[in-house]
Parts: structure tokens; sequence; C-alpha cells
């Protein structure tokens, strides 16, 4: 919200750990929230000053391209929705940002985001391509098309696109881990796919599992049951029961 403020609406009973990133990745604060059935308030100090970028760029068409008024205010109302929890409002306003100005390429963005949010991965990746051939040097788009790849199993073209995003933005610990999960889907360059989990393990628990999976197929057992014992011991998520009866049967 423009005050500062962010909503998380429909989460499952649980544990949760809360994240604040810079634009690269890195992370500023955490906190672990136990979520019930009556609302939860966070607040986290961020520091006056961020600390500065390691490496990455802006791309000259994000600088460059000013959207006009109209189409700028339809896009800050598709924002407002999507905060709203109304994807389907959300989708419209970004749609009439991009008819207004078809050069848009953040309107894009968003509008692929919702589509995926609603587990329509072709038209996610539909809107993340045009977006990329507006911007191609966004890591934020090639990223996302990367995911919506992923979900519709097109792990090369997934594969793709992290790499070519990594090589604008090499420290997203997001990217490591999109691009470790692309190899994993393809079963290949699989120690490539460790370090790339390994990269990602820093900031997304969650990577520790995909690596796990590829060291079980390769029958690792003793290095998958590793990767679960980190995972279990940095992450209290709610799949904790389901990790700890994979981590009993690799210990048997």
């Amino acid at each position: 919200m423009r005050g500062g403020e962010f909503e998380f609406r429909d989460l499952a009973a649980g544990n949760y750990e809360v994240r604040v990133t810079d634009p690269m990745g890195a992370v500023q604060r955490t906190a672990f929230v136990s979520v019930g059935y009556t609302p939860v308030f966070v607040q986290l100090e961020l520091p006056e000053k961020q600390p500065e970028p390691v490496s990455g760029t802006v791309s000259v068409a994000a600088l460059r391209h000013k959207p006009p008024a109209k189409a700028k205010k339809e896009y800050e109302r598709g924002m407002d929705a999507s905060i709203r929890g109304d994807l389907p409002k959300a989708i419209s306003h970004f749609e009439r940002a991009i008819e207004i100005d078809p050069a848009f390429s953040e309107a894009y963005s968003e509008l692929g985001v919702r589509h995926m949010r609603l587990d329509r991965f072709q038209e996610a990746a539909e809107q993340f391509e045009k977006g990329v051939r507006l911007d191609e040097r966004s890591p934020e788009l090639r990223c996302n098309l990367a995911v919506s790849y992923i979900y519709l199993r097109r792990f090369q073209d997934a594969e793709a696109s992290a790499r070519i995003a990594l090589r604008y933005n090499p420290a997203s610990n997001n990217l490591h881990y999109v691009l470790g999960v692309a190899l994993e889907g393809q079963q290949r360059e699989l120690d490539e796919a460790l370090g790339h989990l390994s990269t990602a393990s820093r900031e997304f628990p969650q990577a520790r599992l995909a690596a796990a999976r590829i060291l079980t197929r390769a029958g690792d057992k003793k290095g998958a049951a590793a990767e679960l014992k980190k995972y279990l011991s940095s992450y209290n998520g709610p799949n904790r029961q389901s990790v700890e009866q994979w981590l009993a049967k690799l210990t048997k």
C-alpha cells in the first residue's frame, strides 16, 4: 500500500517467515510470524539508508519510456485492485493501460503476474514475452517469464530466459533458484544446478528441497539427507512434516 504497508490474505494457519529485501534480493529485515484465525500485525523497521547494489543494471528502455498519464493511472488502479485482492479488476486495468500505451513494459509484467496468480500460466507467459520484446534487459521480466515456463514444463526455455536475466542481475538469489529448478527439470547439468541452488538457499530455503531431489535421483541419499536437515534447521514452513517424513525414509 502507499503508506508502506503490505497485506497478505487467505494464508493458511501456520508459521511463516516475513522477509524484506532490496531490489538486488539482499535480505534487509526478517520476522517469524505465527498465523492463526485472527489478523496478525507485524512492524519491521528498515535502515534509513539502503545498501548500494553490488551489481545489476537498469535497462535503457525502462529509463527512457514515459507512459502517458492515462496509462499510468490505469496501472496504479491495477496495483490498488491487486492490493484489495480483486485480480479480475486488476487485470482489466492493466489491459487498459496497455491499450493506451502498447509500449508500457511494466504493465505487461504486472498483467502476467496476475494471470499467474490465477494459474493461467500460458496467458502469463504471453504477457511476459511481450514485455521482454519491449525491454529485453529487464531481469524481472525475464525471471517472471522463466517461472511461467517452468509451470508450463518448458524447462529449456526457462533455462534460456534465466541465464539471460542473470547476465543483468548476477546477484539475484531468485534467479539462481529459477535456473537451478530449470536445470533440474531437464535432468541436465546437475552439478551446475546444485551450485545455483546452493547459492539461492541463502535466501530461499526451498532451494534445498530441489537439491535434495537431484541428489536422491543420483543415489546420494547421504547428500540429500544433509540438504533436508539444513532445510529443517533454517525453515519452519507448513510442509515441515512431509520433509521430516522424507528425511526419515532417506536415513532408514
